[in-house]
């Protein structure tokens, strides 16, 4: 088995992992529990160290069988994870990703894996009804009481998951954050753009995320009537 990083974290994850959609028995095209077991036990002994899941998926009958079925092995050596925002169950709060309502998912995926943590919990569709903050400080919160170790989105747009921050004030925040620039010469030609600056002032970022907005640099030769004593 091949393996490769689980996004920008050092966890080490398999290039073929286990989509649990197929588990279950709620339609004529899926793996019964008995054929699901067997199948998830030899992707493990084959090296596959992840599956994938959803609460909805089957009505939460997958959750079962991949709980059921990761019995026995070292859940440290395993990487499960889950989905939710998709409607499950009844009642008023059976869909979308509210406060309320990802405490009392999380919670049902937790008993039906039969684990004390997911490993990847992932919100499966945007909820446009409640306010990305709202979701983000619940998922946060997850991780810090150590139910959740990683967290993620599906099927949702980039936009609508990127930190808000026009890349005008983020270009200028990555220059704030450098120790050694003192102040950062504004050539504004519109009045919006110092208001920019200014909300720039207080955007702090992650080395991590330095890294990242300087990665695609190359350096280049100066322009202008002096030509640098490096060039050829």
């Amino acid at each position: 088995m091949q393996y490769a990083k689980l996004g920008w974290s050092n966890v080490k994850i398999s290039r073929i992992s286990l989509g649990g959609m197929s588990y279950g028995s709620k339609e004529p095209w899926m793996a019964p529990k008995e054929t699901a077991v067997k199948i998830i036990k030899k992707g493990i002994d084959l090296g596959i160290n992840y599956i994938d899941t959803a609460d909805v998926y089957s009505d939460g009958e997958s959750e079962k069988i991949i709980g059921e079925a990761i019995r026995g092995y070292d859940r440290e050596e395993l990487l499960i994870g889950t989905k939710v925002g998709l409607e499950f169950g009844s009642g008023l709060n059976n869909s979308g990703l509210s406060r309320k309502r990802l405490y009392a998912q999380l919670r049902g995926s937790l008993e039906r894996l039969q684990t004390d943590y997911v490993d990847l919990y992932q919100i499966h569709r945007w909820d446009y009804s409640t306010d990305i903050e709202e979701v983000l400080s619940t998922l946060t919160q997850f991780v810090r009481e150590g139910k959740v170790r990683y967290i993620g989105a599906t099927s949702i747009y980039a936009f609508q998951i990127q930190r808000g921050v026009k890349p005008a004030v983020l270009a200028l925040a990555w220059l704030l954050n450098k120790p050694y620039v003192t102040t950062v010469l504004l050539g504004a030609t519109k009045p919006e753009h110092l208001d920019d600056a200014v909300q720039a002032l207080d955007l702090k970022l992650t080395e991590d995320e330095m890294k990242l907005l300087e990665k695609p640099y190359r350096p280049h030769e100066l322009m202008g009537p002096t030509k640098s004593p490096l060039a050829p």
